[in-house]
């Protein structure tokens, strides 16, 4: 079922996929990526003799792509060059996002909900929000997703079986990915991280001693504390300052409090494209609050509760003194959903014991439906789009299989479709459903046995 789950996933992102691209920023997260793992070396090329010069982008997405980085390197040389390492490279983002589905699905069952309900929601999360428009870029949004969740998963692997300091060393690996891959993220990951803190501190299972739960407390703030010190270490010796020179401005001028009102229709774009993040959020927290989870200590789902909440109010609150949201307002509300998807599983199966099998199924076309329509009226991340004025009439790709872009084509160029490009969307798009409705069937016969 999880295998089911993850490839099919895989298989729908893959059908929009940007491949061995990007642009701008996403391009140069990608440099980072290669010359991190293949020079060791984060220097932008400059001619001899001239100062150095960095990337003022996080590390955390380049530095987690480094098996695909390798890999790539290794294809690249066997082919001759046949098969691009930055192909590889890039794919890390689409397996990242498949990841996040199928930990979401793992989470629910922790929290002691069906399969189904378990398997829903996670469709909502990937294919219900814009989740998989940012699974076509190499972007740092999955990174953030993708660590909040494997710190989730953990800390409740944690509060389970505090006896295996694993789950602790990984909850931490978890926010360490989070913070790393988008720096202004930091506000939701410190949330988290002090609310999972305490938690280990005074929910632990009581048979564990107190010299067990400071062995966990130090081993889960191990991983960030290394992060922000390799962080903060890079940025001096690079920069002269914990804030890298390309963001001082940003800084200094562009986050206050009077920007806030300016900003609050973003947050009403966030409601139309991700139509369940406010009343998951809300409804979530308050379930958790006041819930007892079999196998979890009665305090734990309190915890949960407050990372919740306090993680999206402090990023959202960040977020609306930031000036410059209009840039990529949705894209940098994205990774919230991470955690507002915590919520989902509890509204799910309030909806089935009103409506035992339609409600949920209703819900779920309905929201699909929804982003589907939003998803191909996307702007700058047009999958599918039609020819420019200047070139007539038709569909234009912007994907992996796409015949290839001429030279000079801006970046929301795609090229002519055919026949092929249609077949492999085609195929990708009924064998990732195919797959997902395997894992449907999957969790029917669990539910009936």
């Amino acid at each position: 079922m999880r295998l089911s789950l993850f490839v099919g996933l895989l298989l729908i992102a893959l059908a929009f996929w940007k491949g061995n691209g990007g642009y701008l920023d996403l391009r140069e997260y990608l440099d980072d990526a290669e010359r991190m793992w293949i020079k060791g070396d984060l220097r932008l090329p400059s001619e001899p003799g001239a100062p150095p010069e960095y990337n003022r982008y996080s590390l955390g997405l380049p530095f987690i792509s480094g098996p695909f980085v390798l890999i790539g390197e290794l294809a690249s040389r066997i082919t001759s060059g046949t098969v691009s390492r930055r192909a590889i490279a890039a794919f890390s983002v689409p397996v990242f996002g498949a990841l996040v589905g199928v930990l979401l699905f793992e989470i629910c069952l922790l929290l002691n909900f069906s399969k189904r309900i378990a398997l829903c929601s996670a469709l909502l999360l990937c294919l219900g929000s814009p989740h998989l428009t940012y699974t076509r870029f190499f972007n740092a949004e999955i990174g953030v997703e993708l660590g909040i969740l494997l710190a989730v998963w953990s800390w409740l692997k944690l509060m389970r079986d505090g006896s295996r300091p694993a789950w602790s060393l990984l909850c931490g690996v978890g926010l360490a990915i989070a913070g790393a891959s988008h720096y202004p993220h930091a506000a939701m990951v410190g949330c988290v991280a002090a609310c999972f803190f305490f938690g280990i501190l005074f929910t632990s299972p009581p048979a564990l001693s107190k010299s067990v739960i400071a062995r966990n407390a130090i081993l889960f703030a191990l991983a960030p504390i290394i992060a922000a010190t390799v962080l903060i270490a890079l940025n001096f010796s690079r920069y002269g300052g914990l804030v890298p020179t390309g963001y001082k401005h940003e800084v200094n001028a562009n986050i206050a409090p009077i920007y806030i009102r300016g900003n609050l229709h973003y947050v009403a774009d966030l409601c139309m494209r991700t139509p369940w993040f406010f009343p998951a959020l809300i409804f979530g927290g308050v379930a958790l609050w006041k819930r007892t989870i079999p196998r979890l200590p009665p305090a734990a789902p309190t915890f949960l509760a407050a990372a919740i909440i306090s993680g999206v109010c402090a990023q959202l609150l960040f977020w609306l003194c930031y000036y410059q949201l209009s840039m990529f307002p949705i894209r940098y509300l994205q990774p919230m959903a991470a955690l507002a998807a915590l919520g989902l599983p509890f509204i799910l199966q309030w909806l089935d014991d009103r409506l035992p099998g339609r409600g949920v199924a209703y819900a779920l076309l309905l929201l699909l439906l929804s982003n589907t329509l939003q998803f191909f009226g996307d702007t700058i991340f047009q999958p599918l789009l039609a020819a420019p004025p200047e070139r007539g009439s038709g569909v234009w790709f912007y994907t992996w299989y796409m015949q290839p872009i001429a030279a000079g084509s801006s970046f929301e160029g795609g090229s002519p479709s055919g026949a092929i490009q249609f077949c492999v969307l085609t195929a990708l798009l009924g064998l990732g459903v195919w797959e997902l409705t395997h894992a449907f069937s999957i969790a029917r016969k669990d539910a009936s046995g």
